[in-house]
């Protein structure tokens, strides 16, 4: 693509803050850390060797409340904006 290569009529898209996409089984919504902290801590937790968070400037954490600190602090942010996927059948993330 070049660089000067203009879309005309191009409008910027709303940002997706607040956004819930709901699936066939699952749901996209905002991140709540209330809600969706335990259940992605105890996810993540399963990874022992820490290989999801190879390439992340952030991460493992070694405990909940570690967790739920970064994840407050992003939480905050508009950018990037965290998502969870909620299982649909029981609500966990």
């Amino acid at each position: 693509m070049k660089e000067d290569f203009i879309v005309q009529g191009f409008n910027i898209p709303p940002h997706p803050k607040g956004v819930v996409l709901n699936g066939k089984t699952v749901l996209l919504e905002p991140l709540n850390v209330e809600k969706h902290s335990e259940d992605l801590f105890e996810s993540n937790s399963l990874d022992i060797e820490g290989k999801n968070w190879a390439y992340l400037p952030y991460g493992p954490f070694d405990t909940l409340k570690s967790y739920q600190i970064w994840l407050e602090q992003e939480a905050s942010k508009q950018d990037p904006t965290f998502f969870s996927i909620v299982r649909k059948l029981d609500d966990k993330a």
